[in-house]
């Protein structure tokens, strides 16, 4: 009735098969994994980098009393490792015309800017990498709530067009629901 060689051969598909489908499970597992990794890699280094953290608090904050950043420490005056947060001097220190004697005349302008413009290249970088679909936006909420923060600053706003961070924000903006104004 059968024939031994479509049997064999018919379970030789069946098994192939199972193999297959298999194999493309564990591939799908895989790279859900590995999204995850990275995506998780992100998250951490925004909360684990001094510079990026420091630069978080400042869009958070109104005022107070800040630790400045290990990296950023030279720049102070006598070893002092904090530093009392201003708006106003925060938003001062983004002013694309700032000069070097008002940036030395007071540090908390440099380590602003420099802290900032940290961020923002994070937020690049994070766009890049959920363009190239290594993860996606979702897995990296917080980007999107501090450039939610950022975009209500308006001279963080004019900082991101003078230093060319608009674009990769603009896509990164849209992928959260945030309208990142023009300056």
């Amino acid at each position: 009735m059968f024939e031994p060689a479509v049997v064999v051969s018919s379970i030789g598909v069946l098994v192939a098969s199972l193999g297959g489908g298999l194999a493309l499970y564990n591939a799908r597992k895989a790279a859900l994994w590995k999204r995850a990794e990275l995506a998780n890699f992100q998250v951490r280094e925004l909360y684990a980098n001094e510079e990026l953290l420091f630069a978080c608090r400042c869009l958070d904050w109104n005022a107070g009393r800040l630790v400045v950043p290990q990296s950023l420490r030279p720049l102070l005056a006598d070893g002092m490792q904090t530093i009392e947060h201003e708006q106003t001097v925060f938003r001062s220190s983004l002013s694309v015309d700032l000069l070097a004697d008002e940036a030395t005349a007071d540090a908390r302008l440099q380590i602003y800017r420099t802290a900032l413009d940290t961020l923002l290249t994070w937020m690049a970088a994070t766009d890049g990498a959920i363009e190239r679909k290594l993860y996606k936006a979702e897995d990296v909420e917080d980007a999107g709530y501090y450039l939610g923060k950022a975009a209500r600053v308006k001279e963080v706003v004019r900082f991101i067009d003078a230093f060319g961070y608009r674009r990769s924000l603009n896509r990164l903006a849209a992928k959260y629901g945030v309208q990142l104004p023009t300056s």
